[in-house]
């Protein structure tokens, strides 16, 4: 299985891959915590299809021209 990348925009680590209530798969930065409580997370979280369908939409990552 792929590794996750790190949020895509604050860079926290990412939480892991679970099942979502409607079916498909979700991932996302802090998932169970909030920044509340002092973390860095943004809260950013992914729905889609299947597990790999998910790692690869989190992964992409868009290159921006200087």
């Amino acid at each position: 299985m792929q590794k996750l990348k790190p949020c895509p925009l604050c860079g926290t680590e990412s939480e892991a891959i679970q099942p979502g209530s409607g079916g498909g798969w979700n991932v996302g930065c802090g998932v169970e915590t909030s920044t509340a409580d002092g973390s860095d997370s943004c809260g950013l979280v992914l729905f889609g299809g299947d597990r790999a369908e998910v790692v690869e939409r989190w992964n992409t990552r868009v290159e921006v021209e200087s």
